[in-house]
């Protein structure tokens, strides 16, 4: 998962990338040997390599995460849930707050994971987003799905009154 709020640790691109496989308890061995291999700046995990070159962020690797812009960091989170081949990855407003070229380069990840045939969840309120970057679209309000079905469909001609004007930009409450 990743979520909106990303958080970081003190340490390197990598180290923070390469954190899910170290807490993964299905590869235990091999999450003990990337932690200790840390300390000399190996080579990267290949898996750790490939989701910051998904992400665009691979010549950072050893870069402090701190340093990093907001949308470098949002970045790094991605590559963090990417290096572990999901088999599902769920993206809580993955894009909020981000300029547009960090946005694009987000939506490119997320193209790249599905590529991969990772299923990806996106819950957001930016409904051009979920425009380029769905296959199916769900519509909530209050807590119950008001609509859902293929993204040509939703948007084109949904069946739900609510979820209609929703997608034509009214407040619905």
């Amino acid at each position: 998962m990743v979520f909106q709020n990303r958080s970081l640790f003190s340490t390197s691109v990598a180290h923070n990338a390469g954190y899910g496989l170290a807490v993964r308890r299905s590869w235990p061995d091999r999450a003990r040997r990337w932690l200790r291999g840390l300390v000399g700046r190996p080579p990267l995990e290949e898996s750790v390599a490939d989701a910051l070159e998904t992400v665009g962020l691979r010549e950072a690797a050893h870069r402090p995460a701190r340093s990093l812009s907001a949308g470098e960091a949002q970045r790094v989170a991605f590559a963090r849930a990417l290096a572990t081949e999901p088999d599902v990855l769920l993206l809580d407003e993955p894009a909020s707050n981000l300029d547009p070229r960090n946005t694009a380069l987000i939506e490119e990840a997320v193209a790249a994971a599905r590529e991969r045939d990772i299923a990806v969840v996106v819950a957001t309120h930016d409904m051009q987003q979920a425009r380029r970057i769905a296959d199916r679209v769900g519509v909530m309000l209050d807590g119950t799905l008001i609509e859902q079905g293929p993204t040509e469909t939703v948007f084109g001609d949904p069946d739900d009154e609510r979820a209609r004007k929703f997608i034509d930009g009214e407040l619905v409450y």
